[in-house]
């Protein structure tokens, strides 16, 4: 017989809280055979419940299924007393050898076990030729009585883009600074000239001050090596200088969060905070069994490059404990090539989890889902990407526009813009933070090429937006110091 099955694979940080209850492992995996179709599920708790539903024509089963595996030891199933090293299953609708037919549903349930078999750990169910290849579910252990584990999952290096201008004694322009695996801070003068000495000055992070030089760094001091500038004078109008730091000392992080003082450019809020790269991180999640209902997978939907899977619980998911593997058209496992894993929903009764990516084809997802309770479903899904426009461009801030008692900012992106998950921090004249005081926010564009944010309530006088906005691969970019 002939299958195609999808399995979720994704690692992450496992609290768990030891209890007696057992949580439900829920497994499916559709079949197609010689004359009929259908699905076989796979429920474990304190029992295994093995069910077939054959959702067209009709088809032979016998011996399905055939033995489980447990730490080297193999147990037959059979249907009847069972001897050493045997499993008995006992069957509703169904003897145990001969057609199910369309619309029936046949399950046999496994609830005696050997002294030796440990229903709540792991094991395998051979399914004695379901189907041609992989004919068997892996049953992972019950959640309930996992140890604990951490792993930090690393994603190729994303784009964090920064700007911010600035008004001087002779001129003005714009400093931006762009972080990848190094630091690039630019200063462009677009009107008059500007002194410039020792900026940016150093860098905090984690309670550690990094001095910025331009001479051989010793401890605690990082190197900029400037194009166009020799790190203190002046720069022109229209010219563009640009300091590069590509090296740095152990202690230091540039994939995670940190502050550039920029050495007085500013008056107030002189320096760039830099959030962690999105691409790292490190989940975790404390399980308790209030449940025995497990969540349910639901539909995958096929992007630009992207898939996305649906999940739905009665209590609340746990997707950051969910795994996700994607085997390509060959059967090739590409799960480690992917990029801009996002996650929605987690802890909530609906969620999803989406990846990236994707050159045009049919992919096949193995898919595990979890919810806050420990109860597991797994399933597998088949996918057709029929578009894919790769997009590594950050989005670009727009004009900002003003009008009785509101202030609008645009934006674009190449692909798709996620406003939703973009911020706007506003200050008035006197730098005091008035964003919370602001009413009728409105947000137009979202996940297309050009939207925009606007806020409302708007004494007159000057302001200043702190922005920052993303587009669909979470490549973000930060505005500074827009003024009106």
């Amino acid at each position: 017989m002939i299958n195609k099955i999808v399995f979720l694979l994704v690692t992450l940080l496992f609290i768990v809280l030891i209890t007696d209850a057992h949580a439900s492992r829920h497994y499916e995996r559709d079949f197609i055979g010689n004359d009929g179709s259908g699905t076989v599920t796979v429920d474990v708790t304190d029992k295994i419940v093995f069910t077939i539903h054959v959702t067209s024509g009709q088809e032979f089963f016998c011996y399905n299924p055939e033995s489980i595996v447990q730490g080297g030891t193999q147990y037959t199933i059979t249907t009847y007393t069972p001897g050493t090293n045997e499993i008995k299953i006992t069957w509703q609708n169904f003897d145990g050898c001969g057609d199910i037919y369309e619309t029936m549903t046949s399950t046999g349930t496994m609830s005696t076990f050997p002294t030796s078999f440990n229903v709540r750990g792991s094991f395998r169910i051979y399914c004695g030729g379901i189907w041609d290849t992989n004919d068997y579910f892996d049953i992972p252990a019950d959640s309930n009585v996992t140890t604990s584990s951490t792993t930090t999952t690393i994603q190729p290096v994303s784009s964090r883009h920064y700007e911010r201008d600035f008004i001087g004694n002779d001129g003005s322009g714009t400093v931006t600074v762009d972080v990848t695996d190094k630091i690039v801070f630019t200063i462009h003068v677009t009107s008059g000239q500007e002194f410039f000495c020792y900026n940016p000055e150093s860098i905090v992070q984690g309670g550690t001050q990094y001095t910025i030089t331009t001479y051989t760094p010793g401890t605690n001091e990082i190197k900029i090596t400037w194009q166009n500038f020799d790190g203190c004078g002046d720069i022109y109008e229209t010219m563009t200088s640009t300091g590069t730091m590509s090296t740095f000392p152990t202690s230091f992080n540039v994939r995670g969060s940190f502050r550039i003082y920029c050495g007085g450019i500013w008056d107030t809020n002189d320096y760039f905070d830099i959030p962690a790269d999105s691409n790292v991180t490190t989940s975790s999640t404390t399980t308790t069994i209030t449940d025995g209902v497990p969540p349910v997978i639901g539909a995958v939907t096929a992007g630009s490059c992207s898939i996305s899977v649906a999940f739905t619980d009665n209590v609340a998911l746990n997707l950051a404990g969910s795994t996700v593997k994607v085997l390509d058209s060959t059967g090739k496992d590409i799960t480690s090539s992917l990029t801009g894993q996002t996650i929605t929903g987690d802890g909530t009764t609906s969620g999803s989890i989406s990846f990236y990516s994707f050159p045009v084809g049919l992919y096949t997802l193995y898919l595990t889902v979890k919810d806050t309770s420990g109860n597991i479903t797994t399933g597998v899904k088949p996918a057709n990407v029929t578009t894919c426009v790769l997009d590594t461009v950050p989005p670009v801030i727009g004009a900002v526009t003003t009008s009785a008692c509101s202030i609008s900012v645009a934006f674009t992106d190449n692909v798709a813009l996620s406003l939703a998950g973009s911020t706007v921090k506003v200050l008035d004249s006197t730098g005091k933070d008035i964003t919370s005081s602001l009413t009728g926010q409105t947000i137009t564009g979202d996940g297309t090429t050009s939207g925009s944010i606007s806020f409302y309530s708007f004494p007159v006088g000057l302001y200043t937006l702190y922005l920052t906005v993303k587009d669909t691969l979470a490549i973000s970019q930060q505005g500074l110091n827009r003024q009106m």
